[in-house]
This record gives C-alpha cells, sequence and structure tokens, in this order.
C-alpha cells in the first residue's frame, strides 16, 4: 500500500524518454540492423556482423583483423570470430601477412565477392525506402548533421573518460 501511495504522490517530472536523441537514434539503428540481419539471412544465412565483416572486405579490400575491428567498431575477439565463419563458409579467405607473419589477412573470394554484391544491392534498396520523400539535399544535409553529433559524441566521449574529470 505505501509503494502505490508513493507512486501516486510523487511529482510528475517534465520529461518524456522517447524525445531524446540517444533513445530515437537507438530505436533507429535497432529497426535498420534488424532489417539488414534479415537480408543478409535471406541473402546468404548471414548474421549481421558477418555481413559486415563481408561488406567491408568487399569495398575498402584485403586487410588484417586489427583495420577491420576499426572500420566496424567491433572488438578483436568477436572480428575473430565472425572472421573464422566467414572462412569456413568460402566467403573469405586468408594468408599469413608477408610483412609480419604473426598476422593475417583477409580477402573476399569469387564467393564472398558474389554475396556481397547481392548484400549491397539490398542495402541500397533498404536506404532508398528508408529515405524515401527526402531530397537529395536533405540527405547530405542529415549525413552532414549525423557526423557531426558523432564528432561531439566521441570528443564527449574522450572528456569524460575515467581519469579525465
Amino acid at each position: 500500500m505505501k509503494t502505490a501511495q508513493r507512486r501516486r504522490d510523487a511529482a510528475p517530472v517534465d520529461f518524456e524518454l522517447t524525445t531524446l536523441l540517444g533513445f530515437l537514434i537507438f530505436r533507429l539503428s535497432s529497426s535498420l540492423g534488424s532489417l539488414a540481419e534479415r537480408n543478409a539471412q535471406e541473402v546468404a544465412g548471414l548474421t549481421l556482423p558477418e555481413y559486415r565483416c563481408l561488406v567491408i572486405l568487399a569495398t575498402r579490400g584485403s586487410m588484417g583483423v586489427t583495420p577491420l575491428c576499426h572500420a566496424l567498431h567491433i572488438d578483436k575477439a568477436w572480428v575473430s570470430r565472425t572472421l573464422a565463419k566467414l572462412v569456413r563458409a568460402g566467403l573469405v579467405g586468408s594468408v599469413p601477412d608477408p610483412a609480419d607473419a604473426r598476422r593475417t589477412i583477409f580477402s573476399i573470394t569469387p564467393k564472398g565477392r558474389q554475396t556481397s554484391e547481392a548484400l549491397i544491392a539490398r542495402a541500397m534498396e533498404r536506404q532508398s525506402r528508408v529515405l524515401d520523400g527526402f531530397s537529395g539535399a536533405d540527405v547530405e544535409q542529415l549525413l552532414a548533421l549525423l557526423r557531426r553529433m558523432q564528432e561531439n559524441a566521441d570528443r564527449l566521449k574522450q572528456d569524460e573518460a575515467p581519469g579525465r574529470r
């Protein structure tokens, strides 16, 4: 009874979580990620991380684990496991790095190229549908604003890092 009484007596706060930028962007990111993963499953039986690794290799060329981690903003262990699955599926090949035999260079295979082309076509179609009703100028402005927000967020993360306050 006391808990119910406290809830009724609590002063309402003039705040709506669902209007926060982080909430809206998370919701959009979740929706887009779900759609991308559904397409990746339909095209090649891939998970979202597998799809992203494959497409990065297809569009940026051969690379090691570290550059792939930087490109995807994902930790090394996850990228390594994902690459191992892609190698087993015949979508990605691997060779020792000629500059450092302790490292491995990953590249797309012909099967991976064909798969990535189908995935990229789906991604472009999906993006076009999400941006339906936006002019070219709207899209350019949106992308510029999102990049600027990301730069601000990165700077804020650095400013609020432990030991920096």
